[in-house]
């Protein structure tokens, strides 16, 4: 099963009309995911295309990224993966992920097959 989990109402709705019951809809802060999600059910992937970059724009990125990170490893199953779509990332901030999801059992591969000089494909792979 397929859940797309935006923050607007409004984008939730567009896709809910696009996709039907095909799909679950969730509309909530991905920071506090595992207060949003159903309790119970644990997700194989997380696909992040443009969130992380989003949230890197604003100042003080760190605290929010962190809560993802965290909340992202709560909701992942063993073994499943959080893929990131992002500009490429600097180092500083691979550090940054690395610290934070060996904290919560995630380990990331950063610049996987696909990246190229602008954008980089990353995984962190939640350990069983």
């Amino acid at each position: 099963s397929i859940t797309l989990m935006d923050s607007s109402q409004t984008c939730i709705e567009q896709l809910s009309g696009r996709y039907g019951d095909t799909m679950s809809y969730v509309c909530g802060d991905a920071t506090r995911l595992s207060s949003v999600l159903p309790p119970s059910k644990l997700y194989n992937i997380i696909i992040d295309k443009g969130l992380m970059d989003a949230i890197f724009c604003g100042e003080g990125w760190n605290g929010p990224i962190e809560a993802l990170v965290k909340e992202t490893s709560k909701v992942l199953s063993p073994g499943g993966c959080y893929l990131l779509a992002s500009y490429r990332l600097p180092t500083s901030t691979k550090e940054f992920l690395t610290e934070v999801g060996s904290e919560v059992g995630l380990d990331w591969e950063f610049d996987c097959a696909g990246s190229n000089d602008r954008v980089g494909l990353s995984i962190a792979r939640k350990r069983k």
